[in-house]
């Protein structure tokens, strides 16, 4: 069954050097700090991929919405603002695996 979704986020970091954005393995934002996407999937799921490149012990936060045919959709897991740290070779990569 097709879902009309629509996500959007911005990452706040002041130290990020770079930021890749993927969807379900696609990139669809490299180097901004806002990311829009909004497409009819045929997926039970949506998957975003955070890579963040920052000095080591940099904080980060995901501040993200999402919905699936209108409907309010987030990580269980992982509630908006997601929040971390920069800790292994000046980079970090965050997950949301969001059902829709």
């Amino acid at each position: 069954m097709t879902k009309h979704v629509k996500f959007t986020s911005t990452v706040n970091c002041p130290s990020i050097t770079l930021l890749i954005v993927k969807v379900n393995g696609a990139v669809v934002s490299t180097g901004t700090m806002t990311t829009s996407f909004e497409k009819d999937l045929n997926s039970p799921s949506l998957r975003i991929e955070y890579d963040i490149a920052a000095s080591n012990g940099s904080g980060y936060s995901i501040t993200y919405a999402c919905t699936s045919d209108g409907a309010p959709k987030q990580d269980p897991a992982k509630p908006s603002p997601v929040t971390g740290k920069v800790s292994e070779f000046n980079g970090k990569i965050e997950l949301l695996d969001i059902a829709l």
